[in-house]
């Protein structure tokens, strides 16, 4: 018999070498190990026969075979590669271009590892900006960061430690927000016949500036210059008829602007008016003194209607031709957004004259004469300095003036410059003396001082406040005590990492975070990376030449990207080699850098490709190249096998949106079972109306959206379903990728729709049936490609089968990871708000505001960096990992895993930290849950809300271009309309069945989940001791 070794773990109490010396008689059982340093543990060997008699022995909590999983000769893990003090950045703002790109880092290296903690400061930049108003710093901006408003005078500025603080001065360019003209009035006559029926009152009759006027002492409104006649029917002679200034009997006070004629008449003569000054005045009976009314005059002047922010005027509404304050050196532009027409030409002028004379010729002036003939079609700018090559412009009176009416305009006052900024601002510990007691860049705890005493917005105030640097400080003007404020920095012990820190609900404390150390063993080494792309803006030749982001680390100044010739393509962009004049794009750089960059991806070691559609090289013929160029691989002779090969599927056809059809008009929904039958029903009350539950929709997966008919500009709930079609050629091309082991990785596309695997009970057997006579609403996607929505509608003649499911291109493969994108924000932990989703979805990729080697902006050396969005940036995020968990299972296993093994990695293992799955912990790691997101009240559909839709009772469809304040900004939420773009335009907030699971990669070299849950932080149970297993990685096999 052969006996196996067995490792146990005695009950509390047992003690090992009094167990062991129990079996001394037994010949079925050696003591192998009495582990006597841990009296609960022995290693025995057992007969096989013998095993499950043995482990039923009471004694006994756990008997484990070593046996029990396969051994194999692990390989050496590399050694680590690291990268020191590197800045993670989620926004522009975070980034310095002076310095090199290579400083900063993307934010998937914290969400998505084990290793870094949470940063130690509050980092993120604050920022004040303010105008002189009220004798104060007046807050113009809300600033969520600092605990500010708008239109607050010298606010409290809540700061904490890690924050650099900016304080902006007025700005030397003051905008004029044209909103109308109102044009000069005509002089009119009004008729009103008066009574006097009673000794309490006039009764009047007729018409006046505001229409209709009718009743007993009733007022009556008229503009300078207009006739009012009062014509009196029979008014009794107790009742002389009067015009007065002020109200009362007698015959004082009578209007002399000019004098009336007819006054005090009775019976049926006629009291006349032509007033030429603007006031309130009164009709009285000269007898009686509760027989009167008002007389309102208005003036006749039209002029702009205006909403000006310049250097006095700050929050004051709308004001009609309103006087304009500058200083010398300022710009001040006009600009219309609402449209008014072109009767009233906006010139800048030396004097307030008609016709195009009088020009003001000091400064640069643009755009003369505009009109609002159309949104942004007056855009009249006038730069006072000599920036642009202009004279010098003195200080003085200058005009704003329309070239047809002198009624139509207003002043420019252009002030010597400081004269009206003149309060310089700092930073400092007393009020009281904010020169003598400034901070510097010696004060303890504070750096980055810069520009105090500014008075200029170019050279904004900067402080940084270090840790340690709690306390109360002030920012004060050295010229008036009334100009200044607190600045309270405390400590933030708690600090987030994303983009929302300016959020009212669940914001991220950081933009950034310094000081980041990076390392891990694995790094995608003998993994190749290919991205297939669509062939748009083409980047240099060289690109990859020499950028440190495609740079090899184990032969500095080569690069890891490898031009191909492939085979079966004929284009110039996949003849890399041989031709040469295209090979990488933009779009495929982002790709790359995010999955394999040096600096920007985890697969800092893999070997990266990319080809191309474009031509006549279509993605089915890229698919059968890359499976040709796979099988004819030659073995690596530092493993021994061929290197694995990803495939990054970056491409998205315009099949999403198809069809919609209002909620109102569909029947049911059915499912086949056996038969197609009916699994709910419209309800007798109907659905799709204000106030109806369409959750049955909202639990399929089959998110309602508001569509604007292009016929009535209003909007109706709606269900859109995409193009019923797939792309058989590539099918069958991605097949035999997957039969050679490819492992393809793909973008779930950014047009906000939601969809299912092919393999999905719910793809071929759900649909839903649209009555006869509904309408019909066809979504296009513009003229020449141009991926703007367009939309027509027709009527359906029957009753109609509609089908939700259909997916054309890469996704909905078994075999296949799909990819959406998540959100680069710690708190609010989401989708973006473009991504695809739903049950067809594997696995949640970083999104929007990944730093990538982008070619967008030129940092310090010369290289171009960026942010990366999309789940065109979310695939390769997890691409990267992909790459490290080859690498790391064939150190551990000696060989690489199928596809379908690697899919189960990477999507379906427990969440990142522990088991965790509810909304409060770990949010970076995993998804909030949609009960979570509804569970915030009120809803989106209601203004100025945020959440998202009460799907049980849904709101009104919104008429006009809806812009409704949720958590993902201003933004129409779940809206179809017409020039909207496809492309990321379309948006919504649930998750609609997505898993809830993010890329990790576990860089520390351990499987967490062995821990089995969350660990403790007191008790006897912590730390817990380390369990062994005797095959590093078991699961994945």
């Amino acid at each position: 018999m052969t006996k196996v070794a067995v490792d146990v773990v005695l009950n509390d109490g047992e003690d090992s070498t009094t167990f062991g010396d129990s079996f001394s008689s037994n010949d079925n059982v050696d003591v192998r190990n009495p582990m006597v340093s841990n009296p609960s543990l022995i290693g025995v060997n057992v007969e096989e026969s013998y095993f499950n008699t043995f482990k039923s022995d009471s004694r006994i909590k756990t008997a484990q075979r070593a046996d029990e999983f396969p051994i194999a000769s692990t390989g050496t893990p590399p050694a680590f590669t690291s990268m020191t003090n590197k800045k993670i950045v989620v926004s522009t703002g975070a980034w310095d271009v002076a310095q090199p790109g290579s400083n900063f880092i993307p934010a998937q290296f914290y969400y998505d590892t084990d290793t870094i903690p949470s940063p130690p400061l509050a980092e993120q930049t604050a920022r004040l900006y303010y105008a002189l108003k009220n004798n104060s710093y007046h807050s113009v901006v809300t600033s969520n960061e600092l605990g500010v408003t708008q239109f607050q005078n010298n606010p409290t500025l809540s700061v904490k430690e890690g924050y650099t603080l900016r304080l902006y001065p007025p700005s030397n360019y003051s905008v004029a927000e044209v909103k109308n003209i109102t044009a000069p009035s005509s002089p009119a006559t009004y008729n009103i016949t008066t009574t006097s029926p009673t000794f309490s009152y006039y009764t009047l009759s007729g018409n006046d500036r505001n229409g209709a006027v009718s009743g007993n002492n009733v007022g009556v409104t008229v503009h300078v210059g207009d006739t009012i006649n009062f014509n009196l029917s029979g008014v009794s002679g107790s009742h002389p008829f009067y015009l007065k200034t002020v109200q009362g009997t007698g015959i004082g006070n009578l209007v002399n602007t000019p004098t009336a004629t007819g006054q005090g008449s009775v019976g049926n003569n006629t009291v006349s008016w032509t007033p030429n000054a603007v006031g309130t005045y009164y009709y009285q009976c000269s007898n009686h003194n509760g027989m009167n009314g008002t007389i309102t005059v208005t003036s006749t002047a039209g002029g702009y209607v205006i909403d000006v922010s310049d250097r006095v005027s700050v929050n004051d509404g709308d004001q009609t031709d309103p006087t304009i304050n500058i200083e010398v050196g300022d710009t001040i532009a006009f600009y219309n957004e609402q449209v008014f027409g072109a009767a009233h030409p906006l010139y800048i002028k030396t004097a307030p004259t008609t016709g195009t004379g009088d020009l003001v010729t000091t400064g640069i002036v643009v755009a003369q004469g505009g009109t609002g003939v159309s949104p942004y079609s007056m855009y009249t700018e006038w730069d006072t300095s000599t920036t642009q090559g202009g004279t010098a412009t003195p200080p003085g009176t200058y005009y704003y003036q329309s070239s047809n009416s002198l009624s139509v305009g207003g002043q420019i006052i252009v002030h010597a410059a400081g004269s009206l900024s003149n309060e310089p601002i700092y930073v400092c510990t007393s009020a009281a003396d904010p020169t003598g007691t400034q901070v510097s860049n010696s004060t303890p705890n504070i750096s980055n001082v810069t520009n105090q005493g500014t008075i200029t917005s170019q050279n904004y105030v900067t402080v940084t406040f270090g840790s340690g640097s709690t306390g109360t400080y002030y920012y004060q003007s050295s010229n008036n005590s009334s100009y200044g404020g607190t600045i309270n920095v405390t400590k933030s012990d708690t600090n987030s990492v994303g983009v929302r820190t300016g959020a009212n609900y669940l914001p991220d404390i950081n933009d950034s975070y310094s000081g980041v150390d990076y390392s891990s063993q694995w790094t995608g080494k003998h993994v190749d990376i290919v991205t297939l792309e669509v062939g748009v803006n083409w980047v240099a030749s060289n690109f990859h030449v020499s950028h440190p982001d495609f740079d090899s680390l184990t032969s500095p100044g080569t690069t890891r990207f490898i031009p191909q010739d492939w085979s079966g393509l004929s284009e110039p962009a996949n003849n890399q080699v041989s031709n040469g004049t295209q090979i990488l794009t933009s779009h495929g750089i982002g790709v790359l850098s995010a999955a394999g960059g040096t600096i920007c991806g985890f697969a800092k070691h893999a070997n990266l490709y990319q080809m191309s559609s474009t031509g006549s090289d279509s993605f089915a013929d890229m698919y059968n190249a890359l499976v040709t160029w796979h099988n004819a691989k030659s073995v690596n002779p530092t493993t021994g096998k061929k290197n694995p090969t990803i495939a990054i599927g970056e491409v998205q056809w315009g099949t999403w949106w198809n069809k919609a059809y209002k909620i109102s008009d569909i029947s049911s929904i059915q499912e086949y079972i056996n038969s197609w039958t009916d699994v709910v029903t419209r309800p007798s009350g109907g659905w799709g109306q204000v106030g109806s539950d369409v959750t049955v929709f909202v639990d399929r997966g089959m998110i309602p959206r508001q569509i604007k008919d292009p016929d009535t500009n209003e909007y109706h709930w709606v269900i859109g379903v995409p193009q019923i079609s797939e792309y058989s050629a590539l099918n069958t091309a991605m097949n035999a990728c997957n039969a050679a082991g490819i492992h393809m990785i793909n973008a779930s596309s950014n047009q906000g729709q939601t969809f299912v695997k092919n393999s999905d009970n719910k793809y071929n057997n759900e649909r839903f049936i649209v009555e006869s006579g509904a309408v019909e609403y066809d979504i296009g996607y513009g003229s020449g490609n141009s991926w703007q929505v367009t939309i027509t509608k027709g009527t359906i003649s029957s009753d109609t089968n509609v089908y939700p499911w259909s997916n054309y291109g890469i996704h909905g493969q078994d075999y296949g990871i799909d990819v959406a994108a998540g959100s680069n924000s710690e708190e609010w932990s989401v989708l973006d708000s473009y991504s695809c989703r739903g049950p067809g979805v594997d696995i949640v990729g970083m999104g929007a505001s990944t730093y990538t080697s982008y070619p967008s902006t030129t940092f310090a050396s010369g290289y171009k960096w960026g942010m990366f969005s999309g789940t065109s940036c979310a695939t390769p995020t997890v691409v990267g990992k992909a790459a490290c968990e080859l690498e790391k299972y064939f150190i551990y296993n000696n060989e690489y895993p199928t596809p379908t093994q690697l899919k189960t990695i990477l999507c379906q293992q427990t969440y990142f930290y522990g088991h965790r799955s509810d909304d409060t912990y770990q949010r970076k790691h995993i998804l909030l849950s949609d009960s979570f997101i509804r569970s915030l009240t009120p809803y989106a559909g209601q203004a100025n809300q945020k959440g998202t839709f009460n799907w049980s009772s849904i709101p009104t469809p919104q008429t006009g271009t809806f812009y409704d304040s949720h958590f993902y900004g201003s933004a129409g939420l779940c809206q179809l309309r017409e020039g909207q773009s496809i492309n990321g335009g379309i948006t919504l907030v649930e998750l609609a069945g997505t898993t809830r699971q993010k890329a990790n990669l576990n860089v520390k070299g351990f499987d967490r989940s062995q821990t089995r849950g969350v660990r403790p932080k007191s008790g006897a149970v912590y730390p817990r001791p380390k369990i062994g297993r005797h095959n590093q990685l078991p699961f994945l096999k």
